[in-house]
């Protein structure tokens, strides 16, 4: 929607992402769409990332304005059937946790002030080729 603003930063020039480009796509893309839906017609998203030092691995910031995730779910919220969204079926974030973990990562929600934080830290390929 015109009233939401999406903020990018440092994404390009990252190394390449050991991993299926459709299930991290997948990952991507419910990430954003649940900012999306929590923003609403206006706000703000935020999509962040940078190298680990010594770590061989990236980490992927997703933030959005909304009212960030009920505290009644934020234990279960990576559990299948687990949906804080009104007509939600609540598989979305229990897929992309298995997709980060099958590709050797980690996903955590990390409430920072108000709105979501997601935190999302993916293995490089052993090449660590730059992406074009």
């Amino acid at each position: 929607p015109p009233g939401v603003v999406v903020r990018r930063e440092g994404l390009d020039g990252l190394p390449e992402v050991a991993g299926d480009p459709t299930q991290l796509r997948q990952v991507l893309r419910n990430l954003l769409d649940n900012a999306l839906h929590a923003v609403g017609k206006s706000g703000e998203i935020s999509v962040s990332a940078r190298p680990l030092n010594g770590g061989g691995k990236i980490e992927l910031v997703i933030c959005d304005s909304g009212p960030g995730v009920d505290p009644a779910i934020r234990k279960r919220l990576f559990e299948p059937l687990i949906t804080g969204r009104p007509g939600g079926i609540g598989l979305g974030l229990s897929l992309v946790k298995r997709f980060v973990e099958r590709h050797g990562g980690a996903i955590v929600y990390s409430p920072e002030g108000a709105g979501a934080r997601f935190v999302v830290t993916l293995p490089l390929s052993p090449s660590g080729a730059a992406h074009a």
